[in-house]
């Protein structure tokens, strides 16, 4: 267990920081630092089991520099509370990983897939499982390319004006999504949108209740419901 890592930095000092690792398994706690932890830079065939509470700006960060790349790992989290950015911060070249992630009660979003990378960088291939909470902006923002998601979002995006963000935010291409939405009644958040950049999505079941605008595609995707 780690405590209190650079809580009071004003760089990112995170509580556990696995780098350069391969075939690993890992067990952990992380409470009230900066960021919970990073899984970064040629990191594969690693297993995390972590349970992140309270992080300031983060809660996991799984990415890499442009010169790198990590896959196949798989990542098991549960993030509580805290994380004024992101509760999953999922960036450039993490590829082909399977992240099982309950996230409750974050100030920011529950889970960011980084959006606008070049084609050479985006995450591609990912598989999640989300369970989402109470997060104080929306459920998740997906940015990549040929993923599958399976989503059960829940009283998000409390944080903000009513009705004034998606739970469901998509960027990426060519991925297919199940999704379970609920929200109050009255409703507070909007469903899921696919933006003008979006292509060749398929959602395949999608379920909600008392969300307002429940669906918007603004793409080019697919749909057998």
């Amino acid at each position: 267990m780690v405590k209190n890592c650079g809580f009071f930095s004003a760089t990112s000092k995170p509580g556990i920081d696995l780098n350069s690792s391969k075939f690993n398994f890992v067990r952990f706690i992380s409470e009230d630092c900066q960021d919970g932890a990073r899984l970064l830079d040629n990191c594969w065939g690693n297993v995390v089991f972590g349970w992140i509470v309270n992080a300031h700006t983060n809660g996991f960060i799984y990415g890499n520099q442009p010169v790198n790349a990590s896959h196949e790992n798989t990542i098991n989290i549960m993030v509580e509370g805290g994380c004024s950015a992101q509760g999953l911060l999922v960036g450039e070249n993490c590829r082909r990983t399977v992240i099982f992630a309950g996230i409750r009660s974050v100030k920011g979003v529950a889970v960011n897939e980084k959006a606008g990378l070049s084609e050479e960088y985006r995450p591609s291939g990912n598989i999640y499982n989300i369970r989402s909470r109470l997060s104080g902006s929306q459920s998740c923002i997906v940015g990549g390319w040929q993923g599958s998601w399976s989503i059960n979002s829940a009283l998000d995006g409390r944080g903000g004006q009513v009705g004034a963000v998606y739970a469901i935010d998509v960027y990426g291409s060519a991925i297919q999504f199940v999704a379970s939405l609920l929200d109050s009644d009255p409703w507070q958040v909007r469903g899921v949108v696919f933006r003008e950049s979006t292509n060749a999505n398929v959602l395949s079941s999608y379920t909600f209740i008392n969300t307002k605008d429940s669906f918007l595609d603004l793409g080019r995707n697919q749909y057998s419901l």
